[in-house]
């Protein structure tokens, strides 16, 4: 153990010297999390807009007053806007994704829903809304609708928090990915050849190396989180649950990054190894797109990715206030990931200790 430290030590040592290390594990992240959070966020105050049609499809004076209710109460969540549409285009509508769903309010105040498999997230929002109306109107108060309970989250979702933590995630591919290049480098340089003639073990200089690496990239992510919160104001939930899963993540993509990195032959090779994964997985976990209405196939792919796994766990601390017992089978499968790959990692990464 005293080895794999002062190997960490030392290497950690020559990555905060290097400018770039320090760009790419803390400046990199802040600036494409604070690029992407106000002009994202701007557009689209709580991380994304739920459009919702409201169709007076009964033509009567219950159902007009309904829908004239659902379209002039303000008190409902920010990210769901509504808006009137005729009936005879609300299909289409739907169908094109210009809605993500549309209510029809009936005569005597009945309600349905068009909705689409694609929209997963409009359509439960839609069926919330018409559940809310519905009772309502069974108790007499259709004039005034009560949009504000409905279950769309404890609090909004913070833009700026959402991308400070996809962007962390991103560019840990590059901060954890250091640690197999390192080695490749001393590998040519014929450092690696004189440590290996003395007491450190060849297990001990990459576990120093990927220790290093790994530290350098929580410290990256938990001043992320710090500026964001005190200078931006995002907020991002329970403290405890975000450090838990901020080290999670670490460990997962520090897991993939090894494998990753130990795959190749040469450093340019491992960068640009990790430089293809790393931006797949991120497009694939929704790092650049809020957690709006995204296709049913991306969604199920992105709960195989480290980083949708950690914006999914991210993302219910701060919008539905989630404790660490909710994000279990999130925290369980960033923990696989981390172990299965990581292990093969290091199998892969030994024959850069050979000879």
């Amino acid at each position: 153990m005293g080895h794999v430290l002062i190997v960490a030590t030392t290497e950690l040592k020559r990555r905060i010297r290097s400018r770039s290390a320090l760009i790419t594990a803390i400046v990199a992240p802040l600036a494409l999390a604070v690029v992407f959070g106000n002009l994202i966020g701007g557009a689209a105050s709580g991380g994304g807009t739920f459009d919702i049609g409201i169709v007076d499809a009964g033509g009567t004076e219950m159902s007009g007053e309904i829908a004239a209710a659902v379209l002039a109460d303000d008190r409902g969540s920010e990210a769901v806007r509504f808006s009137s549409v005729a009936e005879s285009d609300a299909e289409q509508l739907v169908e094109d994704a210009e809605l993500g769903a549309a209510i029809l309010v009936g005569g005597e105040g009945e309600m349905s829903v068009i909705s689409s498999e694609e929209r997963a997230i409009s359509s439960q929002i839609a069926e919330a809304v018409a559940h809310s109306i519905a009772g309502s109107v069974q108790s007499g108060g259709q004039e005034s609708i009560p949009l504000g309970s409905l279950p769309l989250g404890g609090r909004e979702l913070s833009v700026m928090a959402y991308f400070g933590a996809s962007m962390s995630g991103l560019l840990l591919f590059f901060t954890m990915g250091a640690g197999p290049r390192s080695m490749m480098e001393d590998r040519d340089n014929h450092t690696l050849s004189r440590m290996l003639s003395g007491p450190v073990a060849p297990g001990a200089i990459l576990a120093g190396k990927v220790l290093a690496a790994a530290a350098l990239g929580a410290f990256g992510f938990v001043v992320v989180w710090l500026v964001t919160t005190v200078m931006f104001e995002a907020e991002w939930g329970d403290p405890l649950g975000v450090f838990v899963v901020l080290i999670l993540t670490v460990f997962a993509i520090g897991g993939i990054s090894l494998f990753v990195g130990g795959l190749a032959r040469t450093p340019q090779q491992a960068e640009t190894y990790t430089t293809v994964v790393g931006f797949l997985l991120a497009l694939l976990g929704g790092a650049f797109v809020p957690p709006v209405d995204t296709p049913a196939a991306l969604r199920a792919l992105s709960r195989f990715t480290p980083n949708g796994l950690s914006l999914n766990a991210f993302s219910a601390l701060n919008a539905d206030e989630a404790s660490l017992a909710d994000l279990a089978p999130e925290l369980l499968a960033l923990i696989a990931i981390g172990v299965v790959f990581g292990a093969f990692g290091v199998q892969t990464s030994r024959k850069l200790t050979a000879a």
